[in-house]
């Protein structure tokens, strides 16, 4: 399930502003991919942009064990720069940020110069049934004469529960995801369409939902899974790429 929640809320350079959302549903074992806000834009004289949780919050702490809040940088605009002028601060030090990092909050960009486009999601995979988080959500923003600034918080402490896993959501993306052999004993391959060899990532869960093994940087268009004594039964497996999963289903083990 990929859904938009909030795409582009307008800001006022002299008052702040106020959005709620909720939260949809969660599954345990199933990877989640939701945007929550996007912007472009410059910021204020300082060139400063800070994104984290309000003072006192309950965020991130009575959040979903296994989802986390990111920011997604869609592109950066020097202007009239003519050297980069996007930057991300890293324990007290500024360094390039470009199309297509992925920063966990909080976090702060600096501008020298040029706009910035970056869209925030809530990423992960749930790994708790029935475990309950806080779902009405909301952001404020800071809109200082030098800085602006943006924190999530709860809008009210109403709670959701995830959902139980149930192995039913399999879904592939025009991949031609092939799973031979399945069931397998010793091991099984999966191949998928990777022309240009993207690095692809693959995790393993049990039917608890539990991640059991997970193999990062598949450059190439199949790779092979050993058993290495995974008891024998029904596991859900999922790949993902840059943007989010593209592939969750079935493997079984004999």
């Amino acid at each position: 399930m990929k859904s938009t929640l909030i795409i582009f809320a307008f800001l006022s350079w002299t008052s702040s502003i106020a959005q709620s959302f909720t939260l949809p549903s969660y599954q345990q074992g199933q990877y989640e991919n939701d945007t929550v806000y996007s912007y472009y834009g410059s910021f204020m004289s300082s060139g400063i942009g800070s994104i984290g949780y309000y003072l006192g919050s309950s965020l991130p702490s009575e959040f979903i064990t296994g989802v986390d809040f990111k920011i997604v940088c869609d592109s950066t605009n020097q202007g009239g720069s003519p050297i980069h002028s996007a930057f991300r601060d890293s324990l007290g030090t500024w360094i390039p940020v470009y199309q297509g990092d992925t920063l966990d909050i909080p976090t702060s960009f600096q501008l020298f110069a040029g706009d910035i486009g970056f869209h925030i999601i809530i990423e992960g995979t749930p790994q708790i049934s029935r475990e309950s988080y806080l779902c009405d959500l909301g952001y404020i923003f800071t809109l200082g004469m030098d800085d602006w600034g943006m924190l999530f918080l709860e809008n009210t402490q109403d709670t959701c529960l995830v959902d139980e896993f149930n192995g039913l959501n399999e879904i592939t993306k025009n991949k031609n995801i092939k799973v031979f052999p399945n069931p397998f004993n010793q091991n099984t391959t999966i191949e998928f369409e990777n022309y240009s060899n993207e690095p692809y990532s693959f995790s393993l869960y049990n039917i608890l939902g539990k991640k059991v093994k997970t193999i990062k940087n598949i450059n190439s268009n199949k790779f092979m899974i050993e058993k290495e004594g995974l008891p024998p039964g029904t596991y859900i497996f999922q790949l993902h790429d840059k943007y989010g999963i593209i592939a969750n289903s079935k493997l079984m083990t004999e």
